[in-house]
């Protein structure tokens, strides 16, 4: 049956986990668009679902819902919401006014066009960020190269609020590879023509949320 792509366990029983979470797709989602899949445990496909809903809880009132990139993902906010109002709750309790000196992460800052004083934040998800994202390019490099991220190999994360120019040389070379997810999210790879490995992943959630990935192999 082969491994779990997160816990590398041998697996007794298979279930599928979605690369990006099938409830993260947009509404506009072309139908001919396959929604990617690898092989997880039941446990780590549960335990990663409950992280992918919190995040998803945080994540989503601070992405400008009127970008097609968005489309039907606030009404799946006010749908989760209505099932589950202990979310609401939570962020009514850590709703914030926003002032200068709070410094936004990468992608999510004010929104353009309304004065910052009308604005709020919320804590940044720091702990539910890591584990979601690591699991999602765990995923896309196991779909792709059919590679399990343990030793000798190790997955980077990293954000940054200006695209460094060795990124932009990367990103603009013959070796890219740019892989459709419909509107909601864009996927990036690029592997170096001269080398394997390092292989570098940008993916940008929403139209607005950007990580970046580093695939490397120890020596």
């Amino acid at each position: 049956m082969g491994k779990c792509v997160h816990c590398f366990k041998e697996l007794v029983e298979v279930t599928r986990d979605h690369i990006f979470p099938s409830s993260w797709y947009t509404d506009n989602t072309p139908q001919n668009i396959q929604r990617l899949t690898v092989p997880s445990c039941r446990e780590c496909n549960e335990k990663f679902g409950k992280l992918e809903q919190k995040l998803f809880m945080r994540l989503v009132p601070c992405i400008d819902p009127t970008k097609a990139e968005m489309s039907g993902i606030t009404k799946k906010l006010f749908h989760t919401y209505t099932k589950n109002p202990r979310f609401l709750k939570w962020l009514k309790e850590n709703l914030k006014p926003y002032t200068k000196d709070k410094k936004p992460f990468p992608g999510l800052g004010p929104h353009e066009g309304f004065p910052l004083e009308s604005q709020s934040y919320i804590p940044a998800p720091v702990d539910l960020l890591p584990p979601v994202l690591e699991k999602i390019f765990r995923g896309l490099e196991y779909k792709f190269e059919q590679r399990l991220m343990k030793e000798p190999y190790a997955l980077k994360i990293y954000h940054v609020f200006e695209e460094p120019e060795e990124i932009k040389k990367l990103l603009s070379h013959k070796s890219k590879k740019d892989i459709s997810f419909g509107p909601g999210f864009s996927v990036e790879r690029i592997v170096p023509t001269n080398m394997k490995e390092p292989v570098i992943y940008k993916t940008i959630i929403w139209g607005t949320f950007i990580s970046y990935a580093s695939v490397v192999k120890k020596r």
